[in-house]
């Protein structure tokens, strides 16, 4: 079973519940509610399907935590009428969301982390994080990436298009096209900074995450999600993309990449987030 955070949209579709989504009370797919616990102090649910099930939700009087994810989508963007009805809610301590955009107190972030993928992916990484000199690393940044039209959470968020064109030809930079994702790891490995931009959503993965593994500081440009979820790690922050050609490149050899990678374990996660109910 995978060990570090994900996401499965696939078993929410199919109904099923996956790995990360276990550690929750009540996980909410497609068609039905899979009931941990009759009387759920936590659920977990791919936020396409919050408006199918606000009622259900509602009725639920106790104290409770809303984990939202497996998609793209913003709850505040997408779903602003359900989010607001629930995070209102006295009876709702806290909602972990990925693609968090709120600042409300009760609104936290959520990493989607490697997303979908296998245990013998993260085997490959811790493998390969195990053989890494960190005095060999080259003095560039990395950087590859799919073009995108647009994101879905909103024009602001849109990454991989002319804001970052300029950025493929800069000498600080090499630049990869079209590799497999054993020469992406590898390559990624090799360097010592990553530009990590967003796709479609608002959180950089799992570029970032496999950055934390492969002992490469990452470039973020900021917003409220990456903000929450990665200010207390070694990132070089950008407020614009303009901004790149002034940044100071430097890196640090004694960060423990370690204790790092620990806090983005499934169990890590599942702690913090019942640890509201908890207290």
């Amino acid at each position: 079973m995978q060990k570090y955070i994900g996401h499965d949209g696939r078993a929410m579709v199919d109904n099923r519940s996956f790995y990360f989504a276990n550690n929750f009370d009540w996980v909410i797919t497609k068609d039905k509610i899979i009931k941990n616990k009759v009387i759920p102090n936590s659920i977990y649910i791919k936020i396409d399907y919050i408006n199918k099930w606000l009622r259900q939700i509602l009725k639920i009087k106790n104290n409770f935590i809303l984990i939202t994810g497996c998609s793209d989508f913003s709850p505040q963007i997408h779903f602003s009428k359900a989010f607001n009805i629930i995070i209102n809610l006295p009876n709702l301590v806290a909602i972990y969301s990925e693609n968090n955009l709120s600042s409300h107190p009760k609104a936290f972030s959520l990493p989607v982390g490697f997303a979908t993928h296998t245990k013998e992916y993260e085997d490959k990484l811790l493998i390969l994080k195990e053989k890494i000199n960190v005095k060999e690393k080259i003095d560039k940044v990395f950087c590859c990436w799919r073009p995108r039209g647009n994101n879905c959470c909103g024009e602001e968020f849109t990454d991989r298009n002319n804001k970052t064109d300029f950025i493929k030809t800069n000498s600080k930079v090499n630049f990869y096209q079209n590799l497999t994702q054993n020469n992406f790891h590898d390559e990624l490995s090799k360097h010592k900074w990553c530009l990590c931009t967003v796709g479609s959503g608002t959180d950089p993965t799992p570029c970032i995450l496999e950055c934390f593994f492969l002992k490469t500081i990452p470039i973020l440009r900021k917003n409220i999600n990456t903000f929450n979820l990665y200010s207390k790690y070694p990132v070089i922050w950008l407020n614009e993309y303009s901004e790149f050609d002034d940044i100071n490149l430097e890196y640090d050899y004694n960060i423990n990449w370690d204790n790092i990678v620990k806090e983005f374990e499934c169990e890590y996660w599942k702690n913090k987030i019942l640890n509201h109910i908890n207290n």
